[in-house]
């Protein structure tokens, strides 16, 4: 494995979705949504960037469409990043889970919607199974854990309920998908 010291992002940025798709034989890291440094209501951003490995700076992208979120998570599936969820925060501090799943185009730098998520969730660990379908493991819906395990499957724009998570279900947790395992 080789590190690649990058640059920083244009602003600090937390809690924002990363994917890294390969084009045309090199590496390019994209930063969607977060909260900037304020940590406030206000700073939460709907903010996209770009980094093509290898150059000095990130290059702003077309923002997420819709409103700016939290706690999403993006996956790459078929040369194509699937940013799915996220929760809003209003002036009050009130949180709201989404059901977006917005794909963005590297290769075209344009932006489309996906089915929703059955149970707007934030929070979640996802991954990518068999290189062709989104699994979406437990995580937050508005004011409570979710056991829910729900898989996308990208060509036929669907979603379909799995196996809920046995035990406690849980949220900001980490994971992956390795092989036929979801860890």
């Amino acid at each position: 494995m080789i590190w690649h010291a990058g640059p920083p992002l244009p602003a600090p940025v937390t809690n924002n979705a990363v994917a890294a798709v390969e084009l045309d034989g090199s590496i390019v890291v994209f930063s969607f949504l977060g909260l900037d440094a304020s940590k406030t209501w206000s700073g939460v951003t709907n903010a996209a960037h770009r980094w093509d490995v290898g150059t000095d700076s990130w290059t702003p992208i077309d923002p997420v469409p819709g409103p700016s979120r939290l706690a999403s998570t993006a996956q790459v599936v078929a040369g194509l990043i699937y940013v799915i969820g996220g929760y809003t925060v209003a002036a009050d501090g009130a949180e709201r889970s989404l059901p977006n799943v917005d794909v963005y185009d590297p290769m075209s730098g344009r932006w489309s919607r996906a089915a929703d998520i059955p149970i707007p969730t934030d929070g979640a660990v996802a991954g990518v199974w068999a290189d062709s379908l989104i699994v979406l493991v437990s995580g937050w819906h508005d004011t409570d854990n979710v056991a829910d395990v729900h898989i996308f499957d990208p060509a036929a724009n669907r979603w379909a309920a799995s196996t809920p998570i046995p035990g406690v279900p849980v949220f900001g947790h980490t994971g992956g998908v390795a092989g036929d395992v979801v860890v």
